[in-house]
């Protein structure tokens, strides 16, 4: 599968190397770092939450050092608060922990609203059988807005709490929404994304005195 990836992707970009993820932090980076374990028995539970998801057709695949990021225009609808889309990626290997579990991939979709940084995360469980997304065609650009909503389970109930980005420059005060259901990835998927970017998590960070909000789904 190596092969198939470097034939798919061409020359690469050299990427960031997680193994150097302890040298990331700088001075005047926040002490809320992301990404987390959430503790489920510590989250306060808050009022029913309406999220809603819209995606364009066209997907531009951009190589950057931070590994390979999907442009794509949409939005995202937080009980009536509207946040732009820029762009997503994967991560092979969950950064973020339920309970101190790690599932096998987590995706990141990047909103800006009015000089703030919101990013919905996504787990990825591998499926026992073939089913589940086809990632591969979305690094193909082979995808639209009906493919990219199955990057969204059908539950959209989420925890909330306030980080940082996972790569650098780490920055604050990040808006994180980290849906609380996953997505079916094929174990095809799986090897590919693994092939892609090998484990490329940053590790979870202290929580810092930190509180996590726990938003069910409003029907």
């Amino acid at each position: 599968i190596n092969t198939i990836v470097r034939n798919l992707r061409g020359t690469r970009m050299k990427h960031l190397d997680y193994r150097e993820q302890e040298d990331w932090r700088k001075a005047d980076d926040t002490i809320y770092q992301s990404p987390i374990d959430i503790p489920l028995t510590s989250i306060q539970q808050q009022e029913n939450s309406q999220l809603i998801i819209h995606f364009e057709d066209r997907v531009q695949s951009d190589d950057r050092i931070i590994g390979e990021q999907f442009l794509v225009q949409g939005n995202l609808r937080v009980d009536g608060t509207v946040w732009a889309l820029e762009r997503f990626h994967f991560h092979d290997g969950a950064e973020h922990l339920v309970d101190g579990k790690r599932y096998d991939a987590e995706i990141h979709f990047v909103f800006q609203r009015d000089n703030q940084t919101l990013v919905l995360a996504v787990f990825g469980e591998t499926a026992n059988n073939d089913n589940g997304i086809e990632v591969q065609n979305i690094y193909d650009e082979h995808v639209n807005a009906e493919g990219l909503m199955e990057l969204i389970p059908d539950n959209r109930s989420y925890y909330r709490y306030t980080g940082s980005l996972t790569t650098p420059p780490l920055g604050q005060n990040i808006n994180w929404l980290v849906l609380t259901s996953a997505i079916q990835i094929s174990k095809q998927d799986k090897a590919f994304l693994h092939a892609d970017y090998p484990n490329n998590y940053r590790e979870v960070q202290d929580l810092n005195g930190r509180e996590i909000d726990f938003f069910p789904e409003k029907k």
